[in-house]
């Protein structure tokens, strides 16, 4: 009987004969495994997976044992293995026997079609997918059990899941090239033998003889070691496209397929025809050698960009009562407290409620220097506690980490294709339809001219020309890229904006919290004392100041703390504030018991300005007057210097109306200052920019930045800054630094410079290696050590982007 319609396996003829219909038509299965999947795809209108497949599917289990899935149904369990926003859950699952672009295909026809089901998006490569779902219309473990029926099994991903596979292929390739190695050595011993006239003196016979045995020995190389050339040329060529493995298996295959016909068509007659045994076996051992060196290389970049969960910690040290027991991670909530010892790596977010410690964030921002936390501070997941011991109160956990914010950042930045990378796809697939046509001319034309050679050289044209190095020059690139940013504490949410910064050329920043440290200290108080409403003092209008302060989310609301503001003393538990308005930029206003204050910029008081920027008016009337001064931050000049001798336009915009403003920063090399600015001007002020052909790029940090930061073609916010900040900034600075501006810039420059240089050179190499290929003067094996150069070559000069 036929084979298996959907797995390919044998049709037993004993038993119930199991068949399915397709385009009228009777199709044997083997099992009803087969029979329940393939019933399933054709029943979704999903039967051109069938027509376009470059590999037959796995042959399923009997029965799937669905209990396994019942954990993920469960919610708890749920929040830490996947995040959720907004009731949309986003989760990375790995997924087993994916062979192609059809497999993805399917995949994604079949469970879009699923309510519940917002997106979903299959890498083949890295043989993950990327799913978002509405949990209230349809749990996890009903998609991974469909996962199941439709004969791809998936599972959450874990970080060990890439390491294991590298591995797995390294041993592959290892034994494939040992393989090689071994039988290559016994055949190239005839060979040279051969070639220096060894056999000169033996009969026709006995030289036939050790053709024979050269022909035995190149059966591993071609039945082991080449076999992954072919199923790649198989799968491309099912698939209806064309791959680097094409051409290379024409040469192989058909190198030994020629030679196999001379020598059955011969018999013993050693006098007669040509074989290329030993050429084929050395071809197939150097192009080895170029995809393990290559491998070894693209495995060195994508583990530097491996997901920085891996050592977390599994378990905590949880406190109940005083008493401390350990317990998994995954059984913590929000709001239990877990107590941190010296050098212990910390495994969830939280907030210190006692002790003090110096903690390295290095995993997150780059930085190495300790950084001290006292109570109330913020620590986060994958930081190391260096000496100090605290009790942490938990604030997120799992998949709502901030480090797991920054893994879904690098997945989508790693997935995401240049408009280069996808030119670069197109031109590797009409090069290699190309390549193949002018082999075949090469071939007649020699046939002709040098029967002889004929061979050989068309399979020169074959492997010199193949384009192995133009698809690696953008994904390389950038997956280097990512793993650097990353390690300087940048992080890049959109993939596309950091296309756009090689056209960057007006850089803006705000000045409070990014050209200045953002911490204001108090320095002058101005009492108006004839203003002051009877019955209080200037004591209890300072403590009303910071109840209203306590508002505000400016970094100037800081400087109104009890502390500095000295009223560590007064009791303000009985005053009560209503009416609380702030207006960004400009300041906040409110009523505490019969007052009412305003708290701001002279024009949102209503007051003359003078040399102050702190104006507090009660019940209209101006009553104190404060000087409020911030200092630059130590890294702002050398930033700013270093962008302009890139050649970038620098603009300041500020909200700080005060003369102290510009004072500040007069020594910056800034084109422009503007200070007074609300958040609608400083939007406008980009968007004329824009309508004048300038590409902007906007550095802030503060609630009142958000508006012009989603103006910006690019926008970029410090680590620090507020929240509703970093949510739409294109990129965050995770450890501040504003170093981080220029080398942004710099290695954006730099990886648009190595990636032309990649296709530059593999473009050249292939024009220039073809016609030298075609004229018969570049052997075989000079063809595979050029091909496998130029594909090191590119690889090599990615990983530039590390350093």
């Amino acid at each position: 009987m036929e084979p298996c319609f959907h797995c390919g396996s044998e049709v037993l003829e004993s038993g119930e004969p199991l068949y399915i219909k397709k385009d009228e038509q009777q199709h044997p299965v083997c099992c009803r495994g087969c029979k329940a999947i393939t019933e399933h795809i054709l029943g979704n209108g999903l039967s051109s997976y069938y027509e376009y497949r470059s590999e037959l599917a796995s042959k399923p289990t009997d029965e799937y044992d669905n209990t396994s899935y019942d954990i993920y149904a469960d919610k708890s369990y749920l929040g830490l293995i996947a995040s959720e926003k907004n009731g949309i859950h986003h989760i990375t699952l790995s997924i087993e026997h994916i062979h192609c672009a059809a497999c993805a295909w399917l995949i994604e026809q079949s469970l879009t079609s699923v309510p519940g089901i917002v997106k979903i998006t299959v890498n083949t490569i890295s043989q993950r997918a990327t799913l978002q779902w509405d949990n209230s219309l349809v749990s996890l473990d009903v998609i991974l059990k469909r996962f199941d029926s439709i004969g791809y099994p998936a599972t959450p991903f874990k970080v060990s899941d890439i390491e294991v596979t590298l591995k797995n292929k390294e041993k592959q390739y290892i034994k494939r090239l040992g393989v090689a190695g071994l039988f290559t050595m016994q055949v190239m011993m005839l060979a040279v033998a051969m070639y220096f006239g060894a056999f000169e003196s033996m009969e026709s016979h006995q030289v036939g003889y050790f053709k024979w045995i050269s022909f035995l020995l190149s059966m591993p190389v071609i039945l082991y070691s080449a076999v992954p050339f072919l199923t790649g040329a198989i799968s491309a060529i099912k698939a209806k496209t064309l791959n680097m493995d094409v051409p290379v298996s024409v040469a192989i295959y058909g190198a030994f397929i020629a030679s196999l016909y001379q020598l059955i068509a011969n018999g013993m007659d050693g006098s007669k025809g040509e074989v290329f045994f030993e050429s084929i076996s050395m071809f197939t051992f150097l192009l080895l050698i170029g995809k393990y060196l290559e491998f070894r290389a693209k495995s060195k970049a994508i583990l530097s960009n491996s997901n920085l969960s891996a050592s977390l910690p599994s378990t905590v040290n949880k406190v109940t009562d005083d008493t401390e027991t350990t317990v998994l991670v995954k059984d913590i909530v929000i709001g239990d407290l877990v107590n941190i010892k010296a050098g212990e790596k910390i495994a969830i977010d939280g907030v210190i409620v006692d002790g003090q410690t110096q903690v390295n964030e290095s995993v997150l921002t780059g930085e190495f220097a300790p950084i001290r936390k006292m109570k109330h501070d913020t620590v986060l997941a994958g930081s190391v506690n260096s000496d100090g011991f605290v009790t942490v109160k938990v604030t997120a956990v799992g998949q709502d980490t901030a480090l797991s914010e920054i893994n879904s950042m690098q997945e989508s930045f790693a997935d995401f294709k240049p408009k280069y990378s996808q030119v670069a796809d197109r031109v590797a697939h009409w090069f290699v339809l190309a390549q193949l046509v002018i082999s075949v001319i090469t071939y007649v034309f020699w046939s002709q001219t040098s029967p002889a050679d004929a061979l050989w050289i068309s399979l020169s044209v074959l492997v010199a020309t193949c384009p192995c190095a133009l698809s690696l020059a953008t994904p390389t690139a950038y997956t280097c890229v990512l793993s650097t940013l990353s390690k300087s504490g940048i992080l890049i949410k959109d993939a596309i904006a950091f296309d756009r910064l090689n056209h960057i050329d007006t850089v803006i920043f705000d000045k409070t919290g990014t050209l200045s440290e953002g911490k204001f200290s108090i320095t002058k108080v101005i009492w108006e004392n004839e203003n002051i409403p009877n019955g209080f003092t200037e004591t209890k209008i300072l403590s009303y100041i910071h109840l209203l302060e306590k508002y505000s989310e400016h970094p100037i609301s800081k400087a109104f703390s009890k502390e500095a503001l000295k009223i560590d003393m007064i009791d303000t538990s009985n005053d009560k504030v209503f009416n609380v308005d702030v207006v960004m930029g400009k300041g906040i206003s409110g009523k505490i018991n019969s007052l009412n204050i305003k708290i701001g910029s002279a024009e949102f008081c209503g007051v003359e300005a003078s040399d102050v920027n702190v104006y507090v008016v009660i019940n209209d009337k101006l009553v104190v007057r404060f000087l409020a001064e911030d200092k630059l931050r130590e890294d702002a000049q050398k930033t700013l210097n270093a962008l302009n001798e890139l050649g970038k336009n620098l603009i300041m915009l500020t909200g700080d109306s005060s003369i102290h403003a510009a004072k500040l920063v007069h020594r910056l090399p800034l084109k422009e200052v503007r200070t007074g600015c609300s958040p609608k001007f400083k939007a406008n002020y980009i968007q004329e920019l824009q309508k004048q052909g300038q590409s902007t790029l906007m550095v802030g940090d503060g609630i009142n930045d958000a508006p012009v930061l989603a103006s910006s073609d690019v926008s970029l916010a410090m680590g620090d800054g507020a929240d509703i900040t970093k949510q739409v900034a294109d990129v965050i600075v995770a450890n501040n630094s504003l170093n981080a501006v220029a080398t942004l810039l710099e290695n954006a420059a730099k990886t648009r410079r190595i990636i032309k240089q990649n296709l530059y050179w593999a473009l050249v190499y292939n024009l220039s290696i073809l016609p030298i290929a075609m004229m018969g003067f570049v052997p075989p094996y000079i063809a595979v050590i050029g091909m496998s150069a130029s594909s090191i070559i590119v690889v090599s000069n990615s990983l530039r982007l590390l350093k």
